[in-house]
């Protein structure tokens, strides 16, 4: 790190190796044998990960805050070694007769550079904050789930695989609103809350055609969360109400058309009391 007067710049960076072996069998649901033979997939990496940070104090509790880093994110165990399974028979996986999981040895852990700029603004005697932030990232190698549908001989199949993107990207802007140990109505109220617009691209092969999306998988364009809580010194308790909203997204990306899936936007409410009735021993 170094420090000047109102700003200081820190500076790092990491490595990050693994090495694995992973031995795959090959399962048939429909009559739960394993065929004779496994096969071997070794495979490793190391990667230098640097990362760099600048925070600049305008006083009154007023702070830029700006970053850079590297960061990495491996396959799954399960994803890279996941045995070939079939099932027939059931419908479950978007009305097909049947269908055909399996793992991926090839697969290249994620790699993102991360971009970040905020301003936040202290208040309330270091109990508050609001903040705006802006993010980006780009991102090789991510991990994806293609999903296909195609028909053999009159059987319907979908088959399931995790995969590397060609090129991904998410970027947005993050507003969050924090305020403990306000004083209502002579009750003690902690009040926080948080929205965050996004746009994502995701783009990868499948055998010599390329597909384009304009998301990225996982990841909603709008999220928001809100949360309350009233305190209750005279029982040493609280009450908490937190609302959650989710616009729809992918979780897997289809190889022909109609054959992604995921979920649809969703509004979740949840209310919470606790209460301790005994030194020790809580009520919820």
């Amino acid at each position: 790190p170094y420090a000047l007067k109102n700003t200081v710049f820190i500076a790092g960076v990491r490595a990050d190796a693994t090495s694995y072996m992973g031995w795959t069998p090959v399962i048939n649901g429909a009559t739960q044998t394993v065929q004779p033979g496994y096969s071997k997939n070794p495979g490793g990496y190391i990667r230098p990960l640097p990362s760099f940070d600048v925070v600049h104090r305008f006083g009154d509790g007023l702070n830029i805050h700006g970053a850079f880093s590297q960061t990495i994110g491996r396959a799954a165990p399960g994803q890279l070694a996941m045995a070939r399974s079939e099932t027939c028979g059931d419908d479950d996986g978007g009305g097909t007769d049947c269908t055909i999981s399996m793992g991926n040895p090839n697969l290249k852990p994620r790699k993102s550079n991360n971009f970040d700029v905020s301003i936040d603004k202290w208040f309330n005697h270091g109990n508050g904050l609001f903040s705006v932030a802006f993010f980006s990232k780009w991102i090789q190698n991510d991990i994806l789930t293609s999903r296909s549908i195609y028909v053999q001989d009159g059987v319907s199949y979908q088959v399931t695989k995790p995969m590397n993107s060609q090129s991904a990207s998410v970027k947005g802007i993050e507003v969050n609103l924090l305020n403990r140990d306000m004083k209502l109505f002579g009750q003690i109220i902690d009040a926080q809350a948080n929205v965050t617009w996004m746009k994502g691209n995701e783009s990868y092969s499948s055998g010599t055609r390329t597909y384009k999306y304009s998301r990225m998988i996982y990841q909603p364009d709008f999220i928001a969360n809100g949360m309350l809580t009233w305190h209750i010194p005279q029982i040493k308790g609280a009450m908490r109400a937190t609302v959650n909203y989710s616009g729809k997204y992918f979780t897997s990306f289809g190889a022909t058309p109609g054959a992604s899936s995921g979920f649809g936007k969703f509004l979740t409410f949840n209310l919470g009391f606790w209460h301790e009735v005994y030194p020790g021993i809580t009520f919820k």
